[in-house]
């Protein structure tokens, strides 16, 4: 499952997020996106018999001609409309097992309803009152919201009232805002709150206008002297304008204040590189129990990639390169590199082993 930053700048409460994951865990329990690729496969093969059909219709000219066309183009329709009303069916099974999701883990279910209300507000505005619901990839949002509301009346533990939202959501919208939509922090903070300083020093950043960017980060950071996120935007901006050993001092700050957050390591790491007296291998060993502890940061083969030729290491160079492109599914690429450090590496190695591991996924994935 991944996250829009769309759906955090479109939210006002964190419940509103959590309605939709439940949502979308409503699909996932309900094998609807195991079912879709059969269901495509399916709907794809009808259209193209019911073109087929037209085509040979239209060689015959005259009245064939023109019943041809309109075959071609009916066939099409009603495959659509055939796969999208198993989306509708699927979109209220979602909705109802996303209801149970909320109420079994103690969630109002009242940002859900008010995120379709938005929806429905949305499409309104975009498709008209009057847009048919076979060409809508979900059922119309005035129906699922009407539905809510019912099952909001039958139970109250759904309609609880919500709290104003959390500080964490509101400094992470900011955050948003000001990265993906700086032209709206005027509208959006109509006065000037620490999310607004927040949300302005990274609409700066953004657009490399590092002078301005810390003038808003710096007064966050007076103020709360101890938020580790506060030092790593404070570490970005540096490391922007090209204060590198002032930018890694930052990120150590951030690194304490956040119980050694994974993601600003990695973002140390790469910092630290730009400093022509890093120790290498210190760095190298950071990357490593990182990735033993969460595999899943693939950024930090990128980085084991650049350090391993720093020093001279041509095969394990190739090999953490082989892991970074597979992950990223540049196939090609990670052939490549498993060619290079094949040639290279020593095959009582645990990367060696590994590599052969990943040479034969790779093929797997080939068949």
């Amino acid at each position: 499952m991944y996250i829009h930053a769309g759906l955090f700048l479109m939210a006002d409460h964190e419940n509103e997020i959590t309605g939709v994951i439940a949502h979308e865990t409503g699909h996932i329990k309900g094998g609807h996106l195991a079912r879709m690729k059969e269901r495509l496969k399916n709907t794809q093969n009808a259209a193209m018999a019911g073109m087929a059909l037209g085509v040979l219709a239209m060689f015959g000219g005259g009245d064939s001609a023109q019943a041809g066309m309109a075959l071609m183009m009916g066939t099409s329709d009603i495959a659509t409309k055939s796969l999208l009303s198993y989306s509708r069916e699927e979109e209220r099974m979602a909705d109802e097992i996303g209801l149970q999701i909320l109420d079994a883990t103690d969630n109002s279910a009242q940002g859900f309803l008010g995120f379709m209300t938005k929806l429905n507000q949305q499409s309104k505005l975009l498709l008209g009152e009057n847009i048919s619901p076979y060409y809508m990839s979900h059922p119309l949002t005035q129906d699922r919201e009407s539905y809510l509301e019912e099952r909001m009346r039958k139970d109250s533990d759904l309609n609880k009232k919500l709290e104003k939202p959390s500080e964490q959501f509101q400094w992470v919208k900011a955050k948003i805002t000001g990265y993906f939509l700086p032209s709206e922090i005027k509208g959006s903070y109509a006065k000037e709150t620490d999310y607004k300083h927040y949300a302005q020093s990274f609409a700066y950043l953004r657009q490399k206008k590092y002078k301005e960017a810390l003038k808003p980060i710096k007064y966050l950071l007076n103020k709360y002297p101890k938020n580790g996120y506060f030092h790593e935007t404070y570490a970005q901006i540096l490391f922007g304008a090209g204060e590198i050993k002032a930018a890694i001092k930052a990120y150590e700050k951030a690194l304490i204040y956040t119980d050694q957050s994974p993601l600003i390591q990695l973002e140390y790491v790469s910092a630290s590189l730009e400093d022509k007296n890093v120790n290498l291998d210190s760095l190298q060993t950071q990357l490593s129990i990182l990735l033993m502890e969460d595999p899943s940061l693939i950024y930090a083969y990128q980085l084991l990639g650049i350090i391993y030729g720093k020093q001279k290491k041509p095969g394990l160079k190739a090999y953490a390169l082989a892991e970074y492109n597979a992950a990223i599914q540049k196939k090609e690429e990670a052939k490549k590199q498993i060619y290079l450090a094949e040639k290279t590496l020593d095959k009582n190695s645990i990367e060696y082993l590994r590599l052969m591991d990943l040479k034969e996924a790779l093929k797997k994935k080939d068949r």
